[in-house]
């Protein structure tokens, strides 16, 4: 779902796995026990619980990247619909921002004679994002908190990083025992395939949702898109 101002985003990807037991889609894959749905979608809740956005409206998407463990896609998303200056028109606009999220049980890049750590990659997939705007407070972003206990990943102590600023992070890397006792590098199942992966990232730039679902509040904003497509 979408959530209004700097909050929490939901991570929408959670419901992403139920689609594998489909009957209709047991061709592509061995359809999931109830076991491995549930064992995917606490572990996409831990990863989550991690994740934010300060992005106005913004939306996070997550999903399983391979059938190994510890590799994860997503996509942060804002959208919206506003006033051109200009103009005074109701104008749609929306920003998506694509990343790879990757874990490894135990790596030291310096030291060979260290203790290993688990290790986390963020990476933006240049080729998936639509917004290039780079410049002022309008920019997405993205972090990933490593810290042992996150009880606000707004405000996250040992992050990983990506925006789309001018001088911002495409790529971030960090170390923390914190990706272990999570248990976010193993798998609960091995079934994700190339269709998968399709449908996701369908889903991802399709599906949308909204925070404004009744009240006053909401009813006046939908009389002043009307009047605006008017």
């Amino acid at each position: 779902m979408r959530i209004p101002g700097p909050a929490i985003p939901t991570a929408i990807g959670l419901l992403l796995a139920i689609g594998a037991v489909e009957p209709s889609l047991a061709q592509f894959g061995v359809p999931l026990t109830p076991q491995q749905v549930a064992c995917e979608a606490q572990q996409l809740r831990r990863l989550q619980s991690r994740t934010a956005s300060r992005q106005f409206e913004s939306t996070i998407f997550l999903w399983r990247a391979a059938a190994t463990g510890g590799l994860y896609r997503g996509a942060v998303l804002s959208n919206g619909i506003g006033r051109e200056q200009a103009s005074q028109k109701y104008k749609r606009f929306e920003r998506q921002m694509a990343f790879d999220l990757a874990f490894r049980t135990g790596e030291d890049f310096l030291d060979p004679d260290r203790t290993l750590l688990p290790q986390a990659t963020l990476v933006r997939r240049e080729a998936a994002t639509n917004f290039d705007d780079r410049s002022g407070s309008a920019a997405l972003d993205l972090t990933v908190d490593l810290a042992p206990r996150v009880p606000n990943p707004i405000s996250p102590t040992n992050p990983l990083r990506l925006d789309v600023k001018t001088d911002g992070r495409g790529q971030d890397d960090g170390a923390s025992r914190a990706i272990a006792l999570a248990d976010l590098t193993s798998t609960c199942h091995a079934e994700v395939t190339a269709f998968d992966q399709q449908v996701f990232s369908i889903l991802a730039r399709t599906l949308r949702g909204t925070y404004c679902l009744s009240g006053p509040a909401c009813r006046s904003a939908s009389s002043d898109r009307a009047l605006g497509a008017a």
